[in-house]
């Protein structure tokens, strides 16, 4: 199986992770999942939970370079997000549907903010949204990142749907 489908398959488990969960007789989360959850967070490198860490506390409207944001560089902040990626996109995505098991959404959101840009190169986007608006719906107040909303815009442009209507009361549609 080449990237691009196991990628489309990983999103296909989350989104039928999230409607599964939107179910109004939803039983909770179990024992099972919670040590899936805690296996999928501790195969991340330090460096990687730490992005994620930064980005629930939406320190950048958009997925930074490490260096963008530092005065004295060192050769540990050049590291390629997309490169770091790209080696733990597999790890990434279990991730995001283990945190959806455990309906940890800020979580979540942080990990579809991670991935935005990269799974755009992948032509995954249109998918990746539809996670993020299962999360939405799961979760209103979770924060979704102005990149997500502004990717969504550019999706929608690009489709010829129109940007303003009943669907776009809330951030990510309903």
């Amino acid at each position: 199986m080449n990237r691009h489908s196991a990628v489309a398959v990983l999103l296909q488990e989350c989104q039928r992770a999230l409607d599964t969960d939107l179910l109004p007789a939803h039983p909770g989360t179990g024992e099972a999942e919670e040590r899936e959850y805690r296996r999928c967070q501790a195969l991340l490198p330090e460096e990687l939970r730490s992005l994620l860490e930064e980005a629930k506390e939406m320190k950048w409207p958009f997925v930074p370079e490490r260096w963008q944001y530092k005065q004295d560089l060192g050769p540990e902040d050049k590291t390629n997000l997309q490169d770091m990626i790209s080696a733990r996109l597999p790890d990434l995505l279990a991730y995001l549907k283990a945190s959806i098991l455990v309906r940890d959404c800020s979580t979540a959101t942080a990990v579809v903010f991670l991935l935005d840009r990269f799974l755009y190169w992948l032509d995954a986007s249109s998918r990746l949204l539809r996670v993020a608006k299962g999360l939405h719906r799961l979760h209103p107040t979770a924060p979704i990142s102005p990149q997500l909303l502004i990717r969504q815009a550019r999706l929608a442009l690009n489709a010829g749907t129109a940007l303003l209507g009943p669907t776009a009361a809330t951030p990510l549609g309903r």
